[in-house]
């Protein structure tokens, strides 16, 4: 299973354990819902336990899929959304010798767009 086919079954099946053997040591976890970025295997795969707990308990399971983004430089990320099937949040990442080393989180700008009165050129 390849880092992106993992974080997507992680994400669907609300279990993040299984990053432990994916995650470099010193994988770098950022999302532009928070504002400090997180360092550390144990560090985040920690965060994201507790924050799959919080969302079995609030029953608002994601649902994630592999998507390729077209851009000058194509890559894949995974889609994810939560509560409807539109797509709030796309998973980037960066690998290096089969290992994680970081996770970028990032909102999608129409969804700013739609809750936000700010105008965007």
């Amino acid at each position: 299973m390849d880092a992106y086919e993992v974080v997507a079954k992680c994400y669907n099946e609300n279990n993040y354990e299984p990053l432990n053997d994916y995650l470099s040591e010193d994988c770098v976890y950022r999302s532009q819902w928070v504002f400090d970025e997180m360092r550390g295997r144990d560090k985040i795969v920690k965060h994201l336990i507790a924050k799959s707990e919080t969302i079995a308990k609030h029953n608002a399971y994601p649902k994630a899929k592999i998507v390729r983004i077209i851009s000058p430089q194509p890559q894949q990320a995974v889609a994810v959304s939560q509560g409807s099937a539109e797509i709030k949040t796309l998973v980037l990442l960066t690998t290096e010798e089969d290992k994680i080393k970081s996770i970028d989180i990032c909102i999608l700008v129409y969804l700013l767009m739609k809750t936000s009165s700010a105008c965007l050129f």
